[in-house]
């Protein structure tokens, strides 16, 4: 077994891009205890305000999304390019609420700022880090679909979003050929060999939800294309569509579809 060695995070750059904070307040909500279901309610209800929808599953939809953003893309920047996995005790990480232009976006909060030195032994450690890391996301996908009835594919695919992001978008901050290496080396581990088990689920959701780019008449430009629907356009005033929809009328009316079937699935719990 190799010996653990602890190295201190880029705090500042996690602060700039991700939106990531080192001091704390008297608002945050600790991650490891959204998954008592009576608190994970009662946080829906907190959050509910901040949303054009007063129905649970779009919450539950809209709060993964930010906790797939938060949780994932600090952890996989930082492996990739530091080859350091942060501390994955989500009893001392929090989300802190915030509302910036009239969305509800929070912060990351992290009492733990250093994380281990994983350089030694890289493949045992990445393996073990991934498979921790999509193992505690996995308890989280199944509190927020029991809580608010939304199917755990969909909140799949509001977390592995952001993962396509960090290695085919982010990966293009760096000009350092090791560095960018080392993305795509992260990338195909994360695709090919990471088992279902792993999710709790039959499928591994970053290898399913893997479509590749469509390309966009209207707007000229080539676009990954989301397969299930995030309900980002009920949860906004303006009916906002997620940057995952091509703004095609096809896409819409799936949208739509599949809220219907979802509100029909609501309501027939109530009765």
């Amino acid at each position: 077994m190799p010996h653990n060695k602890f190295k201190p995070i880029n705090t500042t750059v996690l602060s700039e891009r991700f939106r990531v904070v080192t001091e704390q307040t008297q608002d945050e909500i600790y991650v490891s205890d959204l998954l008592n279901e009576i608190y994970l309610r009662n946080v829906i209800k907190r959050i509910k305000p901040n949303f054009a929808t007063d129905r649970d599953f779009v919450i539950g939809s809209q709060l993964i999304k930010r906790l797939g953003f938060l949780l994932v893309v600090p952890s996989l920047y930082t492996f990739s390019t530091d080859r350091i996995a942060m501390s994955l005790d989500w009893s001392r990480t929090a989300i802190v609420p915030k509302v910036k232009d009239g969305l509800w976006l929070p912060d990351l909060y992290l009492e733990n700022i250093v994380g281990e030195d994983c350089s030694d032994a890289l493949e045992e450690k990445r393996e073990a880090f991934f498979e921790q890391l999509f193992q505690q996301l996995a308890e989280l996908v199944q509190a927020v679909s029991q809580a608010t009835a939304v199917p755990r594919p969909i909140l799949w695919e509001n977390i592995v979003v952001y993962i396509y992001w960090v290695y085919e978008t982010v990966v293009d901050w760096h000009h350092d050929s090791t560095i960018t290496n080392q993305f795509y080396e992260d990338f195909n581990v994360l695709i090919h060999q990471l088992s279902p088990e792993v999710f709790g689920e039959r499928f591994n959701p970053i290898q399913r939800f893997y479509n590749g780019y469509h390309y966009i008449a209207p707007e000229q430009t080539f676009r990954r294309v989301r397969t299930t629907c995030c309900f980002n356009f009920e949860a906004s005033s303006d009916e906002k569509y997620c940057g995952g929809c091509p703004q095609l009328a096809v896409n819409k009316e799936a949208c739509r579809a599949t809220h219907e079937a979802m509100r029909q699935q609501t309501n027939s719990y109530s009765v």
